[in-house]
C-alpha cells in the first residue's frame, strides 16, 4: 500500500487551489501518506479511497492488473466475499474498485460515523486479502472476460487501447483488459487498424484517432488547446463553434472531440472522431488532419482568452467529485509531492502556438477501427 487518502465529497463552488488551502489536513506513518478533506456544509456522507500504484503500465505479466481488480473484496484473513458484501449493505455503504493506466483505487463510501468499519474492511483487502483459486474461477475470470468482451465492442475503447500501444509501447502501453482487445490487421510505424468486432452493437461506428505523445506530464498550454480545437458545445442542441465542432457538423451524425490525457510522466493528445460510415469517416479524419496540422497557427488572441476560461472552469470544477478529486490528488499524494492547482496566467497565443509546434514534431499516433479498405492511413491524411 502506497499512500492511503481520505477523501470527503466537496460541493464549493471554489478553486481547486482555496480548496486544498482551507481544508485539507495530511500525515505520514509507515511510507502512507493520509491526506484528509472536510467538507464545508454539512453533509451526511463519508468516504474512503485507498490509491495503489497498481495499473496496468506496473504489470509484468498481461492482464494481471485486470484481474487483481476483480479480486477486491473477496476472501480475506477476517471476513468472506459474502460477508463482506452482506456488511456493507446492512452500513448501506458501497465498495467498489477501479483501475486506471497507473493506479488501482480502492473506494468505500457509506454514512459518517461508519468510518472505523469500511476503514478496517480496506485495510483487510490490503493486507490478508486470499487468492483462492475457486474464486478465482467462479467469480473473478467469469467478470474480466465480459469486461473484455464488452471493451472489445466499443471502437472508441478500442482505439484509445491501441493509441496507448503505439504513443507508449510499454508501460502505459500494457492494455488495461486481460488481453490485448484485437489482433492489429496492419501496423506501419506509428499507425494500427483494426476491423470492427462482430460483437460490436449495431450503434457502434467507424472511429479514427489521430494523437501525438509527450513525454512529460501534461502542461498548462496543453489544456488550453483541447479547447481551441474543441469539438464540444457550450449550450446545448447547438453545434459549437470550435474547429473541430465546425467540421463534424458538415456531416450529420459525426463527432469529433480533442482530448488530453495526463499521466504523472507522460500526456497523450489527440483527436477521436467518427462518422455512420466509414467513407464518411474517412472525410472526416481528412479535414481534421488539417486542422491538427494547422494547430496554433490560426488562433486569434480572444480565441485563446476563451480557451483559457473553459480550461480554468474544467480545472476548478475537476474535484467536485470523488472520482475526478481522487484523480488530481492521488499522483501527488504517491509521489509525495506538493498538490498544486494549474497555472493559466502565463498562457498566451503564442505560448499555445509553440506547445501545438512542439507537439507536432514528435511521430503522430493514428488508430482506425472500421472498415479498413476504406479508412484512411497516415500518410493518405499527410501526418
Amino acid at each position: 500500500m502506497h499512500a492511503l487518502n481520505r477523501l470527503a465529497r466537496h460541493h464549493s463552488s471554489g478553486s481547486f487551489a482555496s480548496l486544498l488551502k482551507r481544508k485539507v489536513s495530511t500525515t505520514s506513518a509507515g511510507g502512507v501518506n493520509v491526506l484528509g478533506f472536510e467538507n464545508k456544509g454539512p453533509s451526511a456522507t463519508s468516504s474512503l479511497t485507498v490509491a495503489i500504484k497498481a495499473g496496468s503500465r506496473y504489470e509484468t505479466t498481461p492482464g494481471v492488473a485486470h484481474v487483481l481488480k476483480s479480486f477486491a473484496y473477496k476472501a480475506t484473513a477476517s471476513a468472506s466475499a459474502l460477508r463482506t458484501a452482506r456488511e456493507a449493505e446492512l452500513y448501506g455503504g458501497i465498495l467498489s474498485a477501479s483501475l486506471g493506466r497507473e493506479h488501482l483505487l480502492l473506494s468505500a463510501e457509506f454514512l459518517r460515523g461508519d468510518e472505523e468499519h469500511f476503514l478496517n474492511v480496506l485495510a483487510s483487502v490490503l493486507s490478508s486479502s486470499q487468492y483462492y483459486q475457486h474464486e478465482l474461477k467462479e467469480l473473478v475470470l467469469p467478470v474480466v472476460e465480459l469486461e473484455s468482451l464488452a471493451a472489445s465492442t466499443s471502437p472508441s475503447v478500442v482505439a484509445f487501447d491501441l493509441a496507448h500501444a503505439i504513443a507508449f509501447r510499454r508501460g502505459l502501453g500494457n492494455s488495461l483488459p486481460t488481453s490485448p482487445l484485437l489482433e492489429l490487421s496492419a501496423y506501419f510505424g506509428g499507425e494500427a487498424r483494426a476491423a470492427l468486432d462482430i460483437h460490436a452493437p449495431a450503434t457502434s461506428t467507424p472511429t479514427v484517432i489521430l494523437a501525438y505523445g509527450t513525454s512529460s506530464p501534461a502542461t498548462a498550454d496543453l489544456k488550453v488547446l483541447k479547447h481551441l480545437l474543441g469539438g464540444e458545445t457550450s449550450v446545448k442542441w447547438t453545434p459549437g463553434v470550435s474547429p473541430l465542432s465546425k467540421a463534424a457538423d458538415k456531416l450529420p451524425g459525426a463527432s469529433a472531440k480533442a482530448f488530453l490525457l495526463p499521466y504523472s510522466d507522460a500526456a497523450l493528445f489527440g483527436v477521436i472522431l467518427s462518422a455512420p460510415t466509414s467513407a464518411q469517416t474517412k472525410i472526416l479524419a481528412q479535414e481534421v488532419a488539417s486542422i491538427i496540422k494547422n494547430a496554433g497557427a490560426e488562433f486569434k488572441e480572444d480565441e485563446v482568452k476563451r480557451a483559457v476560461a473553459k480550461a480554468t472552469f474544467e480545472d476548478a470544477t475537476s474535484t467536485e467529485t470523488l472520482t475526478g478529486l481522487v484523480n488530481a490528488v492521488a499522483p501527488a499524494a504517491l509521489a509525495g509531492s506538493a498538490i498544486k492547482a494549474t497555472s493559466f496566467s502565463g498562457v498566451s497565443t503564442s505560448s499555445v502556438a509553440k506547445a501545438a509546434a512542439n507537439l507536432l514534431k514528435s511521430k503522430p499516433t493514428v488508430v482506425g477501427v472500421g472498415n479498413l479498405s476504406v479508412l484512411p492511413y497516415a500518410d493518405e491524411l499527410g501526418l
